[in-house]
């Protein structure tokens, strides 16, 4: 009969040595419904940060480890956000609101949110990020 080599013994291998300066902090996880929020943050961050260097740019910040976007898609938000609470986190939540009956729904996953600890939680007033916008800012960034 034909048999199988002997495999050596296998051993557990150690973990990484990670010295602590080089562990980044825990970072602010912030929570929007899609990639536009995402993007629409960052850029708006960007610009009001180069008029003020005071205000965070959320674009370096993520590329420093300090924030992490998550955009979650804007159906069965509590089942997706509800997974994340076993990481403690600090969270910062940012939805559109909708049109009713889905504005009363969203109006309570953020109270739901709010009680929560570590995170904060806020409903726009208005269906877009975009939608606060003005056209006078849209011309003005296009010339």
């Amino acid at each position: 009969m034909n048999s199988l080599p002997r495999l050596p013994a296998l051993r557990a291998i150690p973990p990484p040595a990670i010295s602590k300066p080089t562990l980044n902090p825990r970072p602010l996880l912030i929570v929007v419904e899609g990639p536009h929020d995402v993007t629409f943050l960052q850029q708006v961050s960007r610009i009001l940060s180069a008029a003020n260097p005071e205000l965070i740019d959320l674009f370096q910040a993520e590329n420093q480890a300090k924030i992490l976007f998550l955009p979650v898609g804007g159906g069965y938000l509590w089942n997706w956000v509800e997974r994340l609470a076993p990481l403690g986190l600090q969270e910062f939540h940012l939805y559109d609101r909708e049109l009713p009956p889905e504005s009363a729904r969203r109006e309570t996953f953020i109270e739901r949110l709010r009680r929560r600890p570590r995170c904060t939680a806020r409903l726009t007033s208005r269906r877009s990020l975009e939608n606060f916008l003005t056209s006078d800012a849209i011309q003005r960034q296009a010339h």
